[in-house]
Parts: C-alpha cells; structure tokens; sequence
C-alpha cells in the first residue's frame, strides 16, 4: 500500500467517525448506511481494486449525503466531500 492509499484511509476514517457523530449532520440510519458503504470503499482501496477516477468520475458520496444531510456545511458532507476530490485528483490512473 503506497502513501496515497494511506492518505485516503485517513480521510475515509474521519468521514466514518463525523458519520457517526449526532453532529455528525446525518440522522442514525442514514449515517450507518455511509458507514458501510465508506468501509466497503476500504475494503476495494486495501485490495488494490478500486478503479481510477481519469480525472472525472464520482464515486456518489456527495450526491448521497448532500440529499440527506441536515445542512451543507455539515461536518459528513464535508468529510465526503474531501474524499470525492481525493479521489478525482490523486486516483485519475
């Protein structure tokens, strides 16, 4: 696993803990189900199989959270939001 992979567990971690957080800006429910989707995300960047974003895909994170979230500048929707641009910047290849 390189630095970058490294990087982005971190800011998966913090997306993961602010989920689960009352403050977090998600009801319970909702910030479960990110937990898991975050943990399976994980799972793909520690087995080397989570295919590069060419600079433009998404991986859904915002779109979920934002539609969900109690307020924009909530702390999960900001956590996601660092892991979206993470991912478009630093796994285009």
């Amino acid at each position: 696993m390189d630095s970058r992979d490294t990087e982005f567990l971190g800011l998966i971690d913090r997306a993961v803990a602010a989920a689960g957080q009352p403050s977090g800006g998600l009801d319970p429910s909702r910030g479960q189900k990110l937990v898991a989707v975050l943990q399976s995300l994980k799972g793909k960047i520690e087995s080397g199989q989570l295919e590069p974003s060419g600079g433009v895909l998404t991986l859904g994170l915002a779109r979920q959270v934002a539609d969900t979230a109690n307020s924009l500048a909530s702390p999960v929707l900001q956590a996601v939001g660092e892991i979206e641009r993470f991912y478009q910047e630093r796994y285009k290849e």
